[in-house]
C-alpha cells in the first residue's frame, strides 16, 4: 500500500510540474507578434527597433523571475566597429572603377593594391551569400581584392551606411 501511495504521489507531482512548465500558446503568440511587428522595423543593427526589442526581452526575463548575470540589468553592453568611407580609386582591366563600387576594410590609413602587393583575388558571385563569404574572408590572415557580382548591390548599399567608430550597443 505504501509503494502504491508513493508511486501515485510521484505521478501527481510530475504532472503538476509538467503543467507548470508548459508555455501557453497565446503567450508565445504575444511575444512573436511583438518581435516581428512593423514597429520594430526589422530590428536592424543601430536602429531604435533593436533597442525596443532588447528592452522588451529584458522585461520578459524580469517578469519570468530570471536574475541578471551581472549588476541589475539584463542588457549587456558591447562594442561594434562601424566603417566610414574616406575615398577610393581604382582600375581593373584598364578601366576606371566608379568609387561608389569600391569598398575596403583595413586598419591602415592608406592601402595600395597592385599585382606585386601580395593580395589574393576573390569573387563573390550572384549565387553566393554575401555576408557569409565576407565573414570567411575577414576571418583569414590574407589580404584580398574582392570582386562582388552586381546582383549584391542592394546589400552593399545597406553596408555603406556604417561608419568606422566604436559604438556601445545593448543586447539581451
Amino acid at each position: 500500500m505504501k509503494k502504491l501511495l508513493v508511486i501515485g504521489s510521484l505521478i501527481f507531482s510530475t504532472q503538476l510540474v509538467s503543467a507548470q512548465s508548459v508555455i501557453p500558446v497565446n503567450e508565445v503568440e504575444r511575444i512573436e507578434k511583438f518581435l516581428a511587428s512593423d514597429d520594430l522595423k526589422g530590428r536592424a543593427v543601430f536602429t531604435e527597433g533593436i533597442d525596443k526589442a532588447a528592452d522588451f526581452i529584458a522585461a520578459e526575463f524580469k517578469k519570468a523571475g530570471l536574475q541578471p548575470v551581472a549588476g541589475s540589468s539584463y542588457l549587456q553592453e558591447f562594442v561594434i566597429n562601424r566603417n566610414k568611407f574616406i575615398s577610393a580609386k581604382g582600375t581593373a582591366d584598364g578601366k576606371t572603377i566608379d568609387p561608389r563600387n569600391i569598398v575596403g576594410f583595413s586598419s591602415q590609413n592608406k592601402i595600395s593594391v597592385n599585382q606585386s602587393s601580395g593580395y589574393t583575388v576573390e569573387q563573390i558571385g550572384a549565387k553566393d551569400t554575401l555576408y557569409i563569404k565576407i565573414q570567411r574572408l575577414l576571418a583569414s590572415d590574407k589580404n584580398y581584392v574582392v570582386f562582388v557580382d552586381s546582383s549584391h548591390m542592394r546589400m552593399y548599399n545597406s553596408l555603406k551606411r556604417f561608419r568606422r567608430e566604436s559604438t556601445p550597443m545593448k543586447g539581451s
